[in-house]
């Protein structure tokens, strides 16, 4: 049997399997809601990247390395080969391993660790 939902925050209708269950789309929403100390750490990290961008550093992400040089001393970061050094040879000491997600070109889907919404 297939049951029609209607969410009663967004006004959302959808179809399921399932008696009762919360709306898809505010359980999406609630996976980007951060907690207080969670959205100061974030605006931090925000004013911080615009003092590097401002300080003229050049950033780059390798795979998941966040490095950083003189924007003044590079010209381009591609994966076009050059004389000078890769982002494989080159081991620059200004880099640190991001523990973040590095997918970038493919479609990409988030799966909640729970469907109950806060």
């Amino acid at each position: 049997m297939t049951y029609t939902h209607n969410c009663e925050d967004c006004g959302n209708e959808w179809m399921s399997e399932v008696v009762k269950e919360d709306c898809p789309d505010c359980i999406i929403k609630d996976l980007f809601i951060l907690t207080p100390e969670q959205d100061k750490a974030f605006k931090a990290l925000k004013v911080a990247f615009k003092k590097c961008k401002k300080a003229g550093l050049f950033m780059y992400n390798n795979y998941g390395q966040l490095g950083v040089a003189d924007e003044n001393r590079i010209s381009e970061y591609n994966d076009t080969p050059s004389p000078f050094a890769d982002g494989y040879t080159a081991h620059n000491p200004n880099e640190f391993q991001l523990p973040c997600n590095e997918w970038a070109d493919d479609p990409h889907y988030f799966h909640a660790s729970s469907t109950k919404r806060r």
